[in-house]
């Protein structure tokens, strides 16, 4: 009888071992899926920003400073950059994300160019060169 229940209390204690060990992977799973799901999310974010900004230096045909006033941020005529807080809103103090746009330089008087990044910290999130076509200076 004896025998029987030893038996019996090491099956429980493999059971609870497998158990344990299936629940410490589906744990880790869960987090790992959150991590991801993290970074998607802030890639997609980053990808509507960087497109937005694209959108606006098409309208303003590279002119960053025409660009910053109308989406935000500044510019200092070569550069564009916009700092956003963890919750994608625009800020001038602490940034999590930064927008950034630089002129790339002109193969043809008549096409532009830009290349706009999102940087998370010091990860690069998107990258989305933007082109638009120049008015030529004798067609004015």
């Amino acid at each position: 009888m004896k025998n029987k229940v030893t038996l019996v209390l090491i099956e429980l204690a493999v059971m609870l071992t497998v158990f344990a060990l299936a629940a410490a992977l589906c744990l880790n799973a869960f987090v790992w899926s959150d991590e991801i799901s993290k970074n998607c999310e802030a890639q997609e974010r980053a990808l509507l920003h960087a497109q937005n900004a694209a959108e606006i230096l098409k309208t303003c045909r590279g002119d960053l400073i025409k660009a910053s006033e109308l989406l935000g941020g500044s510019s200092d005529g070569k550069s564009w950059y916009i700092c956003y807080n963890e919750g994608w809103e625009q800020t001038e103090t602490v940034s999590i994300y930064k927008l950034t746009a630089e002129l790339l330089p002109q193969e043809s008087n008549y096409l532009g160019s830009a290349q706009i990044s999102v940087w998370d910290n010091e990860v690069c999130l998107i990258n989305l060169n933007a082109a638009w076509q120049e008015v030529a200076a004798d067609e004015h």
